[in-house]
């Protein structure tokens, strides 16, 4: 009888979308549906998005809607973005072990070190090499209002100042303003709780006579000691940093 009321009312309305009518036959259908989404994982859910669908942030976008949230411990909305201590590892390494956000770029939240005690310069060592700013910061502003900056920096293979350019480039986000860092002991490093790092691969780059590529191979890694014999090894060992900085998930809503 219910299902022929539901006919007789079908036919003499206009045409009603598809979760209209899954409302009708099933009344709980829309809470259904939102606990199974709830229940993926952020990696189920982009895989489950029609062809099509990518997450691309904005420059203020990820900045108001990702990286402050995380700062002030918030749930975050679905994401691509990774967790690790970035400035641990050679960017080869880390796009080999991580997923990509998109094609050919990593999104990372992670801490800096101070490269002093008592300095406010970020140490820029990473693995066997070290990022260098090329350019001035840039202000990303949202809604007309500055929310935090924009550094570029490039990655160099050796020991500064010398070094070998790669094609790695690296977008480092900061907001304005953070809150202070609580501080472990007198003798902390920590310069910030959380940044937050686009790194991609700038295929097109030309290479030159005085600047060549080297490739990216486990020899990168061996002429540097010990450190890498067993990179993809060390770097899940290392990933123990995360119950010294709270980090449990990549939603800062359940890190802590």
């Amino acid at each position: 009888m219910r299902e022929f009321v539901i006919s007789s009312i079908m036919e003499n309305q206009p045409m009603q979308t598809n979760a209209v009518n899954n409302s009708l036959i099933y009344p709980n259908f829309e809470a259904l549906c939102s606990t199974f989404i709830n229940e993926l994982s952020d990696d189920e859910y982009f895989e489950s998005l029609p062809a099509g669908y990518r997450f691309k942030p904005t420059h203020d976008e990820l900045i108001v809607h990702y990286l402050m949230k995380k700062i002030n411990q918030e749930m975050l909305p679905r994401n691509k973005i990774n967790v690790v201590n970035l400035y641990e590892f050679n960017p080869e390494l880390l796009a080999h072990v991580y997923k990509s956000s998109g094609e050919n770029e990593w999104l990372f939240f992670t801490p800096r070190s101070k490269k002093y005690k008592n300095g406010k310069r970020p140490n820029r060592a990473a693995g066997n090499g070290f990022w260098k700013a090329s350019g001035a910061d840039t202000l990303v502003k949202h809604n007309g209002v500055d929310v935090g900056s924009r550094k570029t920096l490039v990655y160099y293979t050796g020991k500064p100042p010398k070094g070998t350019k790669t094609s790695w480039i690296m977008h480092e986000y900061t907001v304005n303003n953070p809150p202070p860092v609580q501080q472990s002991s007198a003798d902390d490093m920590k310069l910030d709780d959380w940044v937050l790092c686009r790194i991609r691969k700038n295929e097109n780059r030309k290479r030159k006579r005085d600047d060549q590529i080297q490739e990216p191979d486990n020899d990168i890694y061996e002429d540097e000691g010990s450190w890498v014999r067993n990179g993809r090894q060390r770097l899940i060992k290392l990933l123990g940093f995360t119950s010294m900085f709270g980090i449990g998930s990549h939603r800062a809503g359940s890190w802590d």
